[in-house]
């Protein structure tokens, strides 16, 4: 019984919060966009996905897991977020939009 072992029971909770946030994360992810890719680049692995709010105004300081279900129970639409790849993402932040040569240094000839 994991509850009885202290470090049994810390290894569990871990685990099983880990899959019911990556579940709630995928979940979230489909709702925005099916297809689950890169807004910008079209890169194909949703593991290295971020949401990322179309306006940075209506963040409203939510805390992932609250996104999470309010995009989920469609309290949010999934119009006000957009999924991008870690690679654009962080271009974007520093910028108003992702300005990288996405023909040029494509994901596709990388992982060629």
């Amino acid at each position: 019984m994991p509850w009885k072992d202290y470090n049994k029971t810390k290894k569990y909770q871990k685990v099983y919060i880990t899959k019911k946030y990556t579940e709630l994360r995928y979940k979230a992810m489909k709702i925005i966009d099916p297809n689950l890719k890169c807004s910008c680049c079209e890169f194909p692995i949703w593991e290295f996905f971020h949401i990322d709010h179309t306006d940075p105004k209506t963040k409203n300081g939510k805390k992932t897991y609250r996104m999470y279900n309010d995009i989920i129970s469609g309290q949010d639409p999934p119009e006000m977020y957009q999924l991008l790849c870690m690679r654009c993402n962080l271009n974007k932040d520093r910028k108003s939009k992702c300005e990288l040569d996405h023909f040029k240094d494509s994901w596709k000839e990388r992982m060629a």
